[in-house]
């Protein structure tokens, strides 16, 4: 199994109460709200890592963190500033992880026209972009998605837990070794 380096968890959190979204915009030096243009509020601190995005609703979109620590870290400083507004969010939430983006390198140059012409689930256009879009399919519901560069590095994403990495990036180096590409 190739080493990888996590750069990037999405997690979505579902909160028990609305947001006051005008309110945090207001109250909130570090938020950026403008419903005409995006529905949500953008909450970007300077010293915790993730970014969140805010809904009325009570749904965040958590995004930035390497960790799910990071992710936790931004969550207890979200409270501490929601509880100054007199918003009691209390630990009644569920943080569940989206997307798991991750870079490696397979060490070695990989042929991409090869790639793009005897696999299914690939797109090249090197005119476009210069990576293979590679979908695997992991099992009957779970797919990960690698842009693989001809010198060998990748960026896996679309996984939820790194076990789901781990098993794509297994496949994907034992069929580039199978097929020698």
């Amino acid at each position: 199994m190739a080493n990888y380096t996590v750069v990037n968890l999405v997690a979505s959190i579902t909160l028990d109460t609305k947001l006051p979204l005008s309110k945090m915009k207001t109250k909130l030096p570090n938020a950026r709200y403008n419903p005409e243009r995006f529905p949500g509020l953008v909450l970007k601190y300077e010293d915790v890592k993730p970014t969140f995005l805010a809904f009325g609703s009570g749904k965040l979109v958590c995004v930035g963190g390497k960790t799910r620590t990071d992710i936790d870290e931004a969550m207890v400083r979200l409270k501490k500033d929601l509880k100054k507004l007199g918003i009691d969010i209390g630990n009644n939430y569920d943080i569940k992880i989206q997307n798991i983006v991750v870079t490696s390198d397979l060490g070695r140059p990989v042929d991409l026209n090869r790639m793009a012409y005897e696999l299914d689930d690939t797109q090249y256009n090197p005119e476009q972009f210069p990576g293979l879009v590679y979908r695997l399919e992991l099992n009957e519901k779970d797919t990960v998605t690698f842009l693989i560069f001809g010198k060998g590095k990748i960026v896996c994403g679309g996984a939820k837990d790194e076990k789901q990495i781990e098993k794509g990036i297994d496949i994907l180096i034992n069929t580039l070794k199978e097929k020698n590409f």
